[in-house]
């Protein structure tokens, strides 16, 4: 009988101690993030977006004290990525990074599967500005350019039409009357590669995208889409400067998390990425890599911008839906 007392309240502790800890407690706080997150990037590897993205996520991590996977979902000018981010669970294991203004461009021109705006804003990151590029042997200067595209059909490359280079492209056109046959791609870097093999007459890209095959003499820049020119590229000039009026898209870059997302996870990523932002290797990185202006901004600060966008989407919209 005393042996069967003894087996009773050996049980009865354990069971207690089961009851007491995180797995048992329903109630008790869950440890986040206790796996690796994933950043959906919507376009290929080797663009502006998956090259900030992922010199992001190495600080990033180190803050969160797990690892950051870059998953590249291609396809649609990006909407498969949104999407794909827009219906996972919002558990916090599943971010997406992207700029700020196509997906509006997208719910505009047709069906898709998410809302831009039930998307809930993390935190921006920087700004990057598109440049037309051709091939060396190609227009010396952006006025010649536009004097040859209003008489004779240009191909142009970018990484689709309605992205922020796409929709750059598509602005250029509109205002100045120029003839254009669009050559879509997955990626920037594709476009580019195929620019540097005279396979197209020009490209839109951003800077970020374009800096490494324009020192090496492979491509050649004829003008910024800026009010202003840019430091790293103090030679290239902006439309107005050459006389030319071309309204400029926003192309600020940030991460988004899926609608439902816990508040609290939320502010630690957000923690995370000013913290990443301000880390040594990471400013490094945007001192000796980048070409983007540094714009950083918390999860409200974001959610202004992101709602501003969306009226600028509206007010542009004659230039993308048909």
């Amino acid at each position: 009988m005393k042996r069967y007392n003894k087996m009773v309240l050996i049980v009865f502790t354990i069971l207690l101690t089961l009851c007491s800890t995180p797995a048992w407690n329903a109630g008790a706080q869950e440890v986040y993030p206790s796996k690796p997150i994933n950043i959906i990037v919507p376009f290929a590897p080797g663009g502006s977006v998956d090259m900030a993205t992922r010199a992001m996520a190495t600080h990033m991590g180190k803050y969160l004290k797990t690892s950051i996977v870059i998953s590249n979902v291609l396809g649609a000018s990006g909407v498969i990525g949104y999407v794909k981010a827009y219906t996972a669970k919002p558990d916090g294991y599943t971010l997406l990074s992207w700029y700020t203004l196509p997906p509006f461009v997208e719910e505009l021109r047709k069906e898709v599967g998410y809302k831009t705006m039930k998307f809930i804003p993390v935190a921006a990151l920087v700004r990057d500005v598109p440049m037309l590029v051709v091939h060396p042997e190609g227009n010396k200067d952006f006025t010649d350019f536009v004097r040859q595209a209003r008489v004779q059909t240009i191909s142009i490359g970018s990484n689709g039409k309605y992205t922020i280079n796409g929709l750059q492209g598509l602005m250029m056109a509109g205002e100045l009357g120029l003839k254009i046959n669009w050559v879509n791609y997955s990626g920037a870097g594709e476009s580019l590669a195929s620019l540097a093999g005279k396979h197209i007459d020009a490209a839109m890209a951003m800077t970020s995208s374009a800096l490494p095959l324009i020192k090496a003499a492979k491509i050649h820049p004829l003008v910024m889409f800026s009010d202003k020119r840019g430091l790293k590229f103090p030679t290239v000039p902006v439309p107005g400067e050459l006389g030319f009026k071309v309204p400029f898209v926003d192309s600020l870059l940030g991460i988004m998390a899926p609608p439902g997302m816990d508040k609290k996870k939320v502010k630690i990523v957000e923690s995370a990425i000013l913290k990443a932002a301000r880390d040594p290797g990471y400013l490094s990185w945007m001192e000796k890599v980048s070409t983007a202006e540094a714009t950083l901004l918390s999860a409200d600060e974001y959610q202004k911008e992101i709602i501003r966008t969306g009226k600028t989407a509206e007010e542009y919209k004659r230039f993308f839906v048909d």
